[in-house]
């Protein structure tokens, strides 16, 4: 028999997709377990209902309302479904059994804890009013009691199951209450997110979508932002029948993605998702670029006894009287570097703070989301060892960090801080070492706002020690979600070929795979183009020329869809349409050298080589700087046989420090038809190692046999036999035998 959870997850996929016979046979087989005791008579009765509809049916009834009651049933299965489930991860899933716990000691009562988040905004307030003497000890009584508080509120929301109507309708007044800090607000809009991204809730989602439309507090809303569309993530079931089953969602969707504001937001969020993906790249490229260059520049020991100052070596400027600058120069430069990549929207931090994750802060779930502030009671220990510098506050206001890097900054600063030299403590009350500190204008800026929550979001559900207890979140391919069909709103749409567009210059062709395989749109010009040069890139030149015929339908005179579409034909092997539509583009745009370089290689491939050699020489006289142009004329000459040529000119390109492995093949080839073998095979070996043997094409190694199939056609036309050929390829081997050899032993 299958497990309970796996039993529960197969009714959700059956409720996805409108089945209700199988769902309920799912759910038949564990109901009665101990632990789902208190759902078994809702699944009764949710049973006998769906009968007597069956029994109806049967007996000749006719009900216009039929497809309403049906739904209505599914939904009272979904959330009796849900709940089950979320006993079950009580019951399985050490995180939410942690939870589970803690929210004991959260009062039942809505209105009390109304009270207790209102009650303490006063009595923080009320500490101005106390003498220096009392204000520390009254406010770690407060802060240490509210922390319990919020802990126990967010691991309730974290397990809650379905919420009634007015449960939504208090969480909602709660999130856009005047009198509830904003905190506590943004902490709790998160543990909202998190239930629903487990087990997705209706009536959660329209929370944190009502939150985001109304709230006037930027942090909050961007927060509800991030938590209803990751809750949709989460959404399990058929893709394609979108909100079938929460109509109200639909309509909610639907209505925001027509704002113009949100529709933009939504489509900035998808990219910084993207940029989080790339955060252990992005580490990667630091530790190996820009890294080695700071240590070796930097000016402190760092021994078992704590942090010294390097002594400067007083023979330094003799030797190497440039050396400080050099070093200071290189040391800005890779500064830059990481700057900008932050600017771009890297996490830059991911790598350095990854590590610095264990500490106990960290065990509670409700940390990794919490909003960093000086008082919160799990840090007030470290917050007293650092209190004699404006470090904090500096960290506070102007940190260039997500919220839990600064928690991890400033636990780990708390264990050095007593081993730093004098001059350092000195540096770090003058905020110096925090580098890059951010602008009061930049950071409230809701872009740079989501950006930071994102970067905490992304360090907990990678690093998280029992994130596989959790639902999946930053993760391929779910992480491009605007390719999921409750996405598709007109409003929305307007930004695909945007975000197309993005993809493809980041070579991201993995992301651009799932948007391009879950959205389409026929009428949509620029979508249509981006979609061409993916399929084109990914080697379907097929495709890319059915999606650039389509532009022409729409616009016959787009110059950009006609050039593609004479590219796709070259790959394609099209040669005679290529160069219709390169004629065409030449006569449109006479002085553009790329559609006239295209031409002559169109020209070359029907082999009209004369008419393209007579080009060529006109092109090279008049950009002699023009590699390109040479390579096209080379191979023009060795069409026409002209090899003496053709060699004179392949002789120029692999002079030139730019020369590619194509370079060094057709020059062999060259070597080869005027009968230089020897020549030809030292030439087809450089092209080799240039190229990279291991390249795979169909599975198989890239290899100089399959080359010379590939150009079987044109060897044949030039002389070459099977045998010459097979002698060719023993040479080359022998070639890189010889090589082998010489190596010392």
């Amino acid at each position: 028999m299958k497990k309970a959870s796996e039993q529960l997850k197969a009714a959700l996929d059956s409720i996805a997709t409108l089945n209700m016979e199988r769902a309920l046979r799912c759910v038949r087989d564990v109901k009665d377990k101990e632990a789902f005791a208190r759902y078994a008579d809702e699944v009764e009765r949710i049973e006998e209902d769906y009968r007597l509809m069956v029994d109806y049916i049967n007996l000749g009834y006719n009900d216009p309302e039929r497809d309403n009651v049906y739904l209505k049933l599914l939904q009272r299965l979904y959330r009796t479904v849900s709940n089950m489930r979320m006993a079950c991860l009580i019951s399985n899933c050490p995180p939410f059994a942690e939870a589970s716990r803690r929210a004991e000691y959260c009062p039942a009562d809505s209105e009390k804890i109304r009270s207790m988040l209102e009650n303490y905004v006063t009595d923080v307030a009320l500490l101005g009013l106390e003498s220096p003497e009392t204000r520390r000890s009254k406010a770690r009584a407060i802060y240490s009691r509210h922390n319990e508080v919020m802990q126990a509120l967010f691991s309730r929301i974290m397990i809650s199951v379905q919420w009634s109507e007015n449960e939504a309708l208090f969480m909602e007044d709660i999130l856009l209450s005047p009198v509830v800090d904003t905190v506590d607000a943004r902490l709790i809009v998160s543990a909202v997110m998190l239930a629903a991204m487990n087990s997705f809730d209706p009536r959660k989602f329209s929370v944190m979508m009502n939150v985001y439309l109304k709230t006037t507090d930027e942090h909050l809303r961007q927060r509800a932002l991030v938590g209803w569309v990751l809750s949709l993530i989460g959404f399990s079931g058929d893709a394609e029948l979108g909100f079938v089953l929460f109509p109200e969602c639909d309509i909610m969707l639907r209505k925001a993605c027509s704002d113009e504001r949100t529709a933009r937001e939504i489509a900035d969020l998808q990219k910084q998702i993207m940029f989080c993906m790339d955060a252990e790249k992005d580490h990667d490229r630091i530790q190996k670029d820009i890294m080695p260059t700071l240590l070796k520049s930097n000016n402190f020991n760092i021994t078992r006894f704590g942090i010294t100052e390097k002594e400067e070596d007083p023979m330094q400027d003799v030797f190497d009287p440039g050396a400080s600058e050099h070093t200071m120069e290189a040391m800005e430069a890779s500064f830059r570097k990481m700057i900008d990549m932050q600017k771009e929207g890297s996490d830059i931090y991911f790598g350095g703070f990854s590590q610095m994750k264990r500490f106990t802060f960290f065990s509670s779930i409700a940390n990794w989301f919490y909003p960093f502030f000086t008082e919160h009671a799990d840090i007030s220990y470290t917050t007293d060892k650092l209190d004699n510098s404006r470090f904090m506050q500096i960290l506070l206001d102007n940190g260039p960090f997500c919220d839990s890097d600064k928690y991890s900054f400033v636990l780990a600063m708390s264990s050095v801080i007593d081993k730093l030299p004098e001059n350092m403590r000195e540096m770090l009350g003058s905020g110096d070492a925090l580098g890059h500190t951010v602008s009061d204008i930049d950071k409230e800026n809701p872009a740079y706002i989501r950006r930071m929550y994102l970067q905490d979001l992304f360090r907990f559900f990678r690093l998280y020690p029992q994130r596989d207890c959790l639902v999946k979140a930053f993760s391929a391919p779910s992480h491009i979600f605007v390719a999921g069909v409750v996405f598709r709103h007109e409003g929305l749409d307007r930004y695909m070929a945007e975000l197309a567009s993005f993809m493809l210059k980041r070579r991201d062709y993995d992301s651009l795979s799932v948007l391009v395989n879950g959205y389409h749109n026929d009428d949509d010009v620029k979508w249509l183009l981006v979609e061409g040069m993916y399929y084109l890139e990914t080697a379907r030149p097929d495709v890319a020329m059915d999606r650039f015929d389509r532009i022409l339908e729409l616009q016959p005179d787009n110059e950009r869809a006609t050039a593609m579409l004479a590219k796709a034909c070259l790959v394609q092997g099209e040669a005679e349409e290529a160069e219709m539509h390169y004629e065409k583009l030449c006569m449109l745009n006479p002085d553009n050298i790329g559609y006239a370089l295209n031409y002559c290689v169109a020209l070359t491939e029907t082999e009209k080589y004369d008419e393209a050699v007579t080009m060529l020489y006109k092109l090279n006289y008049e950009h002699p700087e023009s590699l390109e142009t040479v390579r096209v004329l080379a191979w023009g000459l060795m069409g026409q046989g002209r090899l003496e040529q053709a060699e004179k000119e392949y002789e120029r390109l692999l002079g030139s420090d730019k020369v590619t492995g194509n370079d060094y093949l057709n020059a062999g080839y060259c070597k080869w038809f005027r009968g230089e073998l020897s020549a030809a095979a030292v030439l087809f070996r450089k092209y080799k190692e240039t190229e990279i043997v291991t390249t795979q094409q169909n599975g198989d190694p890239l290899t100089i046999e399959n080359v010379f199939l590939n150009d079987w056609i044109m060897l044949e036309r030039n002389g070459i036999t099977p045998v010459s050929y097979r002698l060719m390829v023993s040479l080359v081997d022998a070639v890189e035998k010889d090589d082998d050899d010489e190596q010392p032993m």
